[in-house]
């Protein structure tokens, strides 16, 4: 799960935009995800009144912003193509897809989780209704189940525990990642968030090996 840095900006300042975080047929459409961790600061959660006031109004607001972001890193990467056959005398061949166009034709979903929202947003929990109807479907009579709908609704609940659980885990593993910022000044704070994109100065391996044991 990404992390949203305390201004509200991601903290993946090393990697290029547009990069999905998974590719999924869900309803019969093939659809594309980018996970987001927001963390509790006044731009993401209190950005207006009406989204402060809605419930889960933060993760629809995080989510809706996905779009436009992978939109302008579209943009921007369409434009740097046509300076490279610019730069060789050459233009963009006719016919040939632009990352617009290929980023229009598949669509595209932001399943944000929040610092106090363990399961996430809507659409969080309309996929795992989707993959719980998937498995159910098949498994319902090897599970021992009594009917399709009960083993759907056991599923359903399994997968709401685990969501759950992994956001919990993540907001956990960032906190630790970040436990020697502790007492440090501003600029210590900001090489860390410059180098966050190539690892943890914490990572959770090395927790769990060396860490107190009350922590494990």
């Amino acid at each position: 799960m990404e992390a949203e840095g305390r201004d509200g900006r991601d903290d993946r300042r090393g990697r290029p935009g547009a990069i999905p975080d998974g590719a999924l047929v869900v309803g019969g459409r093939r659809m594309i995800f980018d996970v987001k961790l927001i963390r509790f600061c006044q731009t993401r959660y209190r950005p207006s009144h009406r989204v402060a006031d809605a419930r889960g109004g933060m993760l629809e607001h995080r989510a809706a912003l996905v779009p436009e972001e992978y939109l302008a890193a579209a943009r921007a990467l369409d434009a740097r193509t046509r300076e490279w056959y610019a730069g060789r005398g050459e233009t963009v061949p006719v016919g040939q897809p632009t990352a617009e166009d290929i980023l229009a034709s598949l669509p595209l979903d932001g399943l944000v989780f929040g610092s106090t929202a363990g399961g996430g947003r809507r659409s969080v929990g309309t996929l795992a209704v989707h993959a719980a109807s998937s498995a159910a479907q098949r498994q319902w009579r090897t599970l021992g189940a009594s009917s399709f709908a009960a083993a759907r609704g056991h599923i359903i609940g399994i997968f709401r525990q685990q969501l759950g659980f992994a956001a919990a885990i993540a907001h956990a593993r960032l906190r630790l990642s970040r436990l020697e910022l502790i007492g440090h000044s501003g600029r210590v704070a900001g090489r860390h968030a410059h180098m966050a994109a190539a690892a943890a100065m914490l990572s959770p391996t090395v927790w769990e090996a060396h860490g107190p044991r009350g922590a494990r």
